[in-house]
């Protein structure tokens, strides 16, 4: 476990230092057509808020009409290496955060970008990028889960990927 905090915060640092320059550049074009950076540091396997985005999540919170109701257009006012805050339609402004900041930035752009949130599940979309996200409530993310799942798992390790993951995507053999 001390070796996942490790690499968070090590990838944390790092990614810091590149949001400072993908800022910088966001809002005047910068950013804007070039190549989503790449995963580094740490290849994350967590479902958990803030981290991957699970399909199901994505599919059902733009597919059920229920769910898809719900989504609200918003408008980025800020952003740093751990969040982002978002204008609401009633004008108010939420935060909400993301393990891998550089790649939001790189994908939706800079302060005054249009974006669509969906709080049901925990889901904000910039075009037809969709990242996870957890409203910012004081509390740091979970470190991320370097460890793919197996790949054909037990039921036991199915239980056991919902809790160390936050869920899991596995191939499904009769």
């Amino acid at each position: 476990m001390s070796y996942r905090r490790n690499v968070s915060a090590k990838h944390r640092k790092q990614a810091a230092a590149r949001v400072r320059a993908l800022v910088a550049g966001a809002g005047r074009g910068s950013s804007r057509g070039t190549p989503a950076p790449a995963l580094t540091d740490v290849d994350c396997h967590s479902y958990a808020p803030g981290h991957g985005v699970h399909w199901m999540q994505d599919l059902n919170s733009m597919n059920k009409p229920e769910y898809a109701c719900l989504t609200w257009k918003g408008t980025i006012t800020a952003l740093d290496a751990l969040g982002v805050d978002v204008e609401r339609p009633d004008g108010t402004v939420v935060r909400f955060l993301n393990h891998h900041m550089e790649r939001l930035i790189a994908l939706c752009g800079g302060v005054g970008s249009a974006v669509h949130v969906n709080d049901t599940w925990a889901i904000l979309r910039c075009g037809s990028y969709t990242f996870s996200i957890t409203q910012d409530r004081g509390q740091p993310l979970e470190p991320c889960v370097g460890e793919p799942p197996p790949a054909n798992p037990t039921d036991e390790q199915r239980a056991a990927l919902v809790l160390s993951h936050g869920g899991f995507s596995a191939p499904v053999h009769p």
